[in-house]
């Protein structure tokens, strides 16, 4: 059998028994080679290939062309009898990963997972497969994806062998890794600093400050900007001669959100062991846990994402359900399962399509396993979890659910009970330890009670209850049988060896017992397993006092966990009290926050006598708490009370849900504007603009007062800002009459805020729409009300878009003006969030203006604030931003490759105003260079976008566009018939 061998790093080459093949028909059929041998654990339809790789062709000739392709390729690559390079039946099309072959890129990967970065260093000899084209757009964007990726990882094995290097005190090796780095990306003050101290610790002393004073002319030539302050301290320390310790690297790590537990994972070695390689397959992409409340689903999904983490370039996240209301539309359901899943990834949904859409583009190319927990309660929103698998081939999914989703793609696996010891057998091992002990044959004796799976479970957190309590031959027969009583569910063991702490173990079995009998009496339809976790539930509640339990019962009204200053405000909780049921098993502390299992919230809510005062308390807790978190919101370090927000989302959503139906308008009011920024920084405008919705919908019906008024005004001012966000003008229009309605003529500071801000939203709808000067005078009008209350924040809002607006009718220097002065305000309020945005916007007026060097500074400086507090809206502007001014320069590659960039950060968010601007700037890149066809493809999308957000200003640039191409190209045709 011949050996293939392909190359794809730093140039494309196939070769076969040494001999290389040149004889390629097309680079169309290179490309499906290129494409099929990079994923070949993935089977692809033909009908998927075909409008791949012939997108403008009729289907009938697009999959004949592929039929051809596959011919010749097939014919290039040889045929291998046993073995083939491709598999191909009617269906689909696949690279045999079976086969006799090797790959530089997979060879590559395979060392960075194993942390080989010489190897790894080796292998990338330069970019994947640079200057390669074909008749595909769409391949050429994917390619892009992969090549930028595999950039990453490289610099990055780079800089941990150059970590490795100086560690090891092989100062050369340490600079040979520098220098590629920077060879790569000159601009790269990681491998700065890295050279800096291989030189310094070299006794290199003078070339080492030469190298910062490079990084220095290296920044601001290229991004306009300062070394960080991180490479000043190096370069300071080397300065004063002062000795810099190497630093031992860390493990490169793959992201993810899996808890790390305390107690060690028992009883299921075996399930696990299993599991693990079904879900390392590509057999096995979509697996549910099935078994009822209580067996540990979710530590054993959580157990197999730690096993398999670093299979998963992507990241391994657990996503918990629970706090997911069911509802009996499956669309929204689902938007809501997809928002769950964004934000356990840490992804922020934000643009104008759905969540789901957002989240099905969110994972198109990324290689991560999902772990959706509590599935049972979302079962008619499980379509999404097929359409996830279907659109992003890999990706994996565990789910864990009380019954199976229903899809023919799905392989369930049952969880059981951990095995118990009879009580016979302890009898037997007894008997024959005593027989063998007198005798010189040698022992073959049941297994011993400690390793039965349930029984080690039970002892270990036994003694972790009870550090004096250990198994004896004196307590063996009591173990087993208490241990039976629980059926072998863990998390009934865990609740009963929390008892010890209290009662002795005889004490313990007969609770147990009694409360069985009591509870067979009571629920005779009930199965006796699931009467076990109550009986057990019952003996725990038994053990706590009169307050405990009033406690406990209280902190079912909790969603999502809670945090101590939560529980003391809402429940009287104290530190100590909690202690105390984390002692006893009924509560769990991860980091700061405490969790409570769903179903011992249950037990819990069935214990709760109806409490209206406490659901309010919870109400009032948390709506402040978001109240709070308004001045920090538009501070310098917005993602941190963003983060606390989210980590509570669960609950706000209950608070405010109990606020609307207690029509509290007071408390409703305290908390919108905080809210409202939240979703907007966390671009959640769908949920937001639903959850205003009902509360608006709520407040409408009510006999009016000053307060309902006021109220119903804010929190419908807020729906017109989500719905200008989700490019619904007409919808936002009319509630913004309706809101002006309400508060016009009203004279009072918060009447006119109102008025000033709606105007605001009409003067952005007004522009976005191509009616500038209308925009003008809604933004003018928001100004002087701003001005009348000396409001700083409608000031800057309204300056920033008269910014906006001038610079889309050419008065550029009028533009500067506004957007500086909008700047200055966010400054003395310290919103760095603004800061960057504004940043941006100054930058495109500068590029109008031709001040190129001052376009690149304002850039640089809004890219580095929109990286700090991860704003990938300002990140993708500034990227697009930026190719503007390389356009200018005439660096076309860079130019592409940032709006790529860009394009996949906007296509996350599912931004389609955004991506319409990146697509018309990739065209216009495009024509620069002369590439007419990929010019037209491009403004074509960017038009198709327009036309669906209804940007009449947009369409027309566009088309004005087209026409010029069209016209360029019949000129440079002509041109060329003259010179032929």
């Amino acid at each position: 059998m011949e050996s293939l061998e392909l190359t794809f790093f730093n140039a494309f080459q196939a070769r076969i028994a040494a001999k290389s093949i040149t004889n390629f028909r097309s680079a169309n059929v290179q490309g499906l080679l290129i494409y099929l041998a990079m994923q070949a654990k993935r089977p692809f339809p033909r009908e998927t290939l075909a409008a791949l790789f012939w997108p403008d062709e009729p289907d009938n000739t697009a999959r004949q062309n592929l039929r051809q392709s596959l011919y010749q390729l097939r014919k290039v690559l040889g045929e291998q009898a046993q073995a083939p390079f491709l598999l191909v039946n009617r269906q689909s099309v696949q690279f045999n990963p079976d086969s006799d072959y090797r790959l530089d890129v997979d060879r590559f990967i395979a060392a960075i997972a194993a942390e080989e970065w010489q190897t790894a260093s080796d292998l990338y000899v330069g970019e994947l497969l640079p200057g390669f084209t074909c008749d595909s757009l769409e391949f050429e964007e994917w390619l892009l994806h992969q090549r930028e990726q595999l950039h990453r990882q490289a610099l990055d094995a780079l800089y941990r062998l150059g970590e490795q290097r100086l560690v090891a005190q092989d100062f050369a090796a340490a600079q040979a890794a520098a220098r590629r780095q920077l060879a790569f990306e000159p601009w790269r003050e990681e491998g700065h600093r890295q050279l800096m101290l291989a030189l310094a610790q070299n006794g290199e002393r003078s070339a080492a400050l030469a190298q910062f004073d490079s990084c220095r002319h290296i920044l601001a030539a290229e991004l306009g900007t300062e070394p960080s302050g991180e490479t000043t301290a190096v370069y300071e320390k080397i300065l004063a001669g002062e000795t810099i310790a190497p630093q031992p690297q860390e493990p490169i790590s793959t992201p993810h959100n899996l808890p790390a537990h305390v107690t060690p994972y028992f009883g299921r070695e075996t399930d696990v062991a299993l599991l693990t390689e079904r879900v390392s397959g590509s057999d096995h992409r979509f697996i549910t846990l099935v078994g009822e409340g209580g067996l540990g689903k979710s530590r054993l999904a959580q157990e197999i994402g730690w096993r398999v983490k670093e299979q998963f370039a992507d990241g391994v996240w657990f996503v918990p359900l629970a706090g997911v209301a069911s509802r009996a539309e499956a669309a929204g359901l689902e938007n809501d399962i997809a928002t769950a899943i964004a934000a356990a990834m840490g992804c922020s949904l934000r643009g104008q399509t759905t969540p789901r859409e957002q989240l099905l583009a969110l994972v198109r190319d990324r290689q991560a396993l999902l772990l959706l927990d509590n599935f049972e309660h979302l079962l008619d929103g499980a379509d999404l979890v097929i359409e996830l698998l279907q659109e992003a081939q890999q990706l994996r999914v565990i789910c864990t659910s009380r019954e199976p989703l229903g899809f023919m793609a799905e392989w369930v696996y049952r969880l059981g009970y951990l095995p118990l010891p009879s009580l016979s057998q302890v009898a037997d091992v007894e008997l024959a330890e005593a027989f063998f002990s007198q005798t010189a044959v040698s022992p073959v004796t049941p297994p011993p009670l400690a390793d039965f799976p349930s029984v080690r479970l039970f002892l270990d957190r036994a003694e972790r209850a009870n550090g004096r309590f250990a198994l004896t031959a004196d307590n063996q027969t009591q173990v087993a049988q208490l241990c039976r009583l629980t059926a072998g569910i863990p998390l009934a063991l865990e609740l009963a060896a929390a008892g010890l702490r209290q009662w002795s173990l005889a004490e313990l079995i007969a609770a147990m017992q009694n409360a069985l009998d009591a509870l067979a009496t009571r629920f005779r339809d009930v199965p006796t397993r699931h009467r076990t976790v109550r009986a057990v539930f019952e003996s725990s509640w038994h053990l706590l006092t009169a307050a405990e339990q009033q406690l406990f019962a209280s902190l079912s009204v909790f969603r999502g966990g809670f945090t101590l200053a939560a529980a003391t405000a809402v429940s009287g909780a104290t530190e100590a009290q909690l202690e105390g049921l984390c002692g006893k098993s009924l509560l769990q502390l991860e980091g700061e926050r405490y969790q409570l299992h769903d179903l011992l919230r249950q037990f819990a809510a069935e214990k709760l006598a109806a409490s209206d005062a406490l659901a309010t308390r919870h109400s009032h807790y948390y709506l402040h708490f978001v109240a709070e978190q308004e001045q920090p919101l538009a501070g310098a370090t917005p993602q941190i009370p963003a983060r606390a927000i989210a980590a509570d989302l669960d609950n706000v959503r209950l608070a405010w849900q109990t606020a609307v139906g207690e029509s509290a308008a007071a408390r409703l009011l305290a908390c919108a504007n905080g809210l409202a920024d939240f979703y907007q920084i966390r671009g959640l405008y769908q949920e937001a603009e639903g959850m205003l919705e009902t509360a608006v919908s709520a407040f409408q019906p009510l006999p009016p007062s000053d307060s309902k008024t006021l109220t119903l005004a804010t929190l419908m001012t807020h729906q017109a800002g989500m719905r200008v966000r989700l490019s619904q003008y007409d919808a936002a229009i009319a509630l913004i009459q309706e809101t002006l309605g309400l508060v016009e003529g009203r004279e009072t500071t918060n009447g006119r805020w109102l008025q000033s801000r709606l105007h605001i939203t009409l003067g952005e709808i007004a522009y976005r729409q191509g009616n500038l000067d209308e925009a003008q005078s809604f933004l003018h009008k928001a100004l002087r009300l701003a001005k009348i209350i000396s409001s700083p924040i409608l000031v800057g809002w309204s300056t920033f878009h008269l910014g906006i607006v001038n610079d889309y009718q050419g008065k550029y220097d009028v533009a500067r003006s506004f957007l500086e002065e909008a700047l200055e305000v966010w400054n003395q309020t310290d919103d760095q969030r603004k800061q960057g945005f504004t940043l941006n916007s100054l930058g495109v007026v500068s590029i109008n203006l031709k001040q190129f060097t001052k376009a690149k500074q304002y850039l640089s400086s809004a890219m580095m604030i929109s990286q700090i507090n991860n704003d990938q809206q300002g990140q993708w502007a500034a990227l697009s931003n930026l190719s503007l001014v390389e356009i200018e320069a005439g660096d076309y590659t860079l130019a592409k490759k940032h709006l790529f960039q860009a394009l996949d950060l906007a296509r996350f968010s599912g931004d389609m105003f955004s991506q319409a601007v990146f697509y018309r700037n990739l065209g216009w890149n495009a024509q620069k260079v002369g590439d007419f066809q990929e010019a037209e493809y491009f403004f074509n999308r960017s038009l198709v976008l327009r036309r669906q957000i209804g940007d009449k200003r947009g369409e027309e640039n566009v088309l004005d566009l087209i026409d010029k191409l069209s016209e360029l190209r019949k000129a440079t045709t002509e041109l060329k018939s003259a010179v032929a």
